[in-house]
């Protein structure tokens, strides 16, 4: 038996030594770096999601307040167009003074006779005794 000597490393000066990369290390500092910006990131995404009154919550919450709002608008904008158009119709002519007159106030002319019909009849009373 022959005593046999350990395989030491090869030596990097050697012809047979093969080339090797390095394992890169990430020092501490760049790791602290990245979990800081990890962590804002995170954050960013709780403000933008989770927490009420701000974010995507807030878009929905305001969209749906203008939608809303628009459907008001447009309710108001026909009342005002059929308002515009009763204006001018009372600056033009009379009919519509007249019309508005008869209607609302119950005005007839000096030449007319007043009528008045009624849907019902009126209760009958029972005469009243001579004693009362």
């Amino acid at each position: 038996m022959t005593p046999t000597t350990p395989a030491s490393p090869p030596s990097l000066n050697s012809p047979t030594a093969e080339a090797t990369p390095a394992p890169a290390r990430v020092g501490l500092g760049l790791r602290l770096v990245m979990l800081g910006l990890m962590g804002l990131l995170l954050f960013i995404n709780y403000l933008l999601w989770v927490q009420p009154g701000r974010g995507v919550q807030e878009m929905r919450r305001l969209q749906l307040a203008i939608a809303e709002q628009r459907s008001v608008n447009e309710a108001l904008n026909s009342r005002n167009r059929s308002l515009e158009a009763e204006v001018q119709n009372l600056r033009q002519g009379l009919e519509a003074i007249e019309e508005r007159a008869r209607v609302d106030l119950g005005m007839i002319r000096e030449d007319e006779t007043f009528f008045l019909i009624l849907d019902e009849f009126p209760p009958i009373l029972p005469p009243s005794s001579p004693l009362e």
